[in-house]
């Protein structure tokens, strides 16, 4: 049954949609955290900014879906959740997988 789950795309990292943070249960975190910064450009940078300021500001975080890379014999694409981070050091989204 997890074979007919799996499928061949190539690498792809997309936001489905947004939720309140009240709907994600912190038990429903599956998995390690890792950690999700903007490239070294400032454009970039200044959306990310913003993005992160308009999640905090509305208290939600983002859905996504993660396909990390295309194996001959396929891979089972991810859902994870992005949690938007801020503080005098910097900002950045901690992403964990959801079940």
């Amino acid at each position: 049954m997890e074979a007919e789950t799996k499928i061949f795309e190539e690498k792809c990292f997309k936001i489905l949609g947004f939720v309140d943070k009240g709907k994600v249960p912190r038990h429903a975190f599956v998995g390690n955290i890792d950690i999700v910064i903007p490239t070294d450009n400032m454009a970039s940078k200044k959306l990310f900014s913003a993005f992160i300021f308009s999640m905090l500001s509305l208290n939600r975080y983002a859905l996504a879906r993660i396909i990390p890379r295309n194996l001959k014999n396929g891979v089972s694409p991810k859902l994870m959740v992005l949690i938007p981070y801020r503080s005098a050091k910097g900002e950045c989204f901690y992403m964990t997988q959801l079940p």
